[in-house]
């Protein structure tokens, strides 16, 4: 849940522990005890974490997250994007964020259900039965429930889409899939902690 928070922590970390020891390694030079120093940087640095450390995170999330583009699903470096991602998806574009992704892609129906079917009895803690109970699974949705889950980006309802549920994890990790299969293109929906 909190996995975006820990570059960002110890990159502000770094710094002001880096900030405290030149000030204090530069006492001298200002005319100023060490002792009286170190006090001093440590209190700007205690102030200053939370402001600092909210620059650093918007510096580096948008080095991480954003769009992306694949030619196939093996380029994808990211293991939380990658345990949802079919591996046979080719021409991926993926949208990131800390809690989850969007994702289009192309792949034929049979690797997608040979995909599904592998998650579902891999999944330590699914019932088979959840995977049939889940609303909506398999049939044709409604643009309301398309534009619910896929509201930050503008990727147009395909005709015909038929939603498709994955395992849903303990913590309540999990994605759906939006199958066109006139075009063999998927959208995808996935969150997790």
């Amino acid at each position: 849940m909190f996995w975006p928070l820990i570059l960002p922590l110890q990159i502000t970390s770094a710094l002001l522990i880096a900030f405290v020891a030149l000030a204090v390694a530069n006492a001298p030079r200002w005319k100023r005890t060490r002792r009286a120093m170190f006090f001093g940087s440590t209190a700007i640095a205690i102030l200053g974490f939370l402001p600092l450390c909210f620059v650093v995170a918007w510096v580096v999330d948008s080095f991480r997250f954003g769009e992306s583009h694949y030619a196939q699903a093996s380029r994808v470096d990211d293991k939380r994007v990658g345990y949802y991602l079919p591996p046979t998806a080719t021409e991926i574009t993926l949208l990131t964020r800390g809690n989850g992704y969007h994702a289009r892609y192309r792949i034929s129906r049979d690797e997608l259900t040979e995909f599904l079917d592998a998650a579902w009895a891999n999944a330590d803690d699914a019932n088979p039965d959840d995977r049939e109970q889940l609303a909506n699974s398999g049939r044709e949705i409604d643009q309301r429930q398309f534009a619910h889950w896929f509201e930050a980006v503008e990727w147009p309802l395909p005709p015909r889409a038929v939603c498709l549920y994955g395992p849903i994890e303990p913590d309540g990790g999990g994605a759906i899939y939006y199958f066109d299969p006139a075009a063999g293109v998927v959208f995808q929906s996935t969150g997790y902690w």
